[in-house]
């Protein structure tokens, strides 16, 4: 979903009149699909190229689904919000990033530094084994799984330095754009 949301705001930025004027009524459904087709594709081949005997080398194929994972939903996500970062920033009309475009950059952010070392790991565990890395990516892994509340309730919250919201008025004012 963060790829699927980075996407989204990186075309409306990057290309507005394509968006609001020519874009598909349901481009992010679309998008959404075709991303968890493509995870359900990486997970089925895993499965039936590691746990069935079909003459493919499992260590091969764990490598490539991992760089796979890596750069469609870690590294597209993290360089797509970061263009975007930079045009709204240093772009002729400089904007002030709305909250849903903080919280989505926040969610890409962490997800690379939380994400990535899984990636790394799965990659390198039939090469290099050792149960201290894959126990540290896997909490890493979970942290990047739960972060995302917590980045709504402080960005939400967060009302000119200061927090002074209840917790459903803050996931309420990150979601409102204005």
């Amino acid at each position: 979903l963060l790829t699927a949301m980075s996407m989204e705001r990186c075309l409306s930025v990057l290309f507005p009149i394509w968006y609001r004027c020519r874009r598909p009524k349901h481009f992010s459904g679309i998008t959404c699909g075709v991303l968890w087709a493509l995870a359900g594709v990486l997970i089925s081949l895993n499965f039936m190229g590691c746990y069935y005997p079909m003459g493919i080398n499992c260590i091969q194929l764990l490598q490539g689904i991992s760089i796979m994972n890596f750069i469609i939903f870690s590294l597209f996500p993290f360089l797509s919000n970061l263009s975007l970062f930079m045009k709204l920033r240093y772009g002729t009309q400089k904007q002030h990033p709305g909250k849903l475009y903080v919280v989505v950059l926040l969610s890409v952010i962490f997800l690379f530094i939380f994400g990535f070392p899984f990636s790394v790991v799965v990659f390198l565990e039939p090469i290099y084994l050792n149960l201290f890395y894959i126990h540290i990516s896997y909490l890493l892994a979970s942290l990047n799984s739960s972060i995302n509340p917590y980045i709504y309730f402080l960005v939400g919250s967060c009302q000119q330095r200061r927090f002074q919201v209840s917790a459903k008025a803050a996931f309420r004012r990150v979601f409102e754009e204005k």
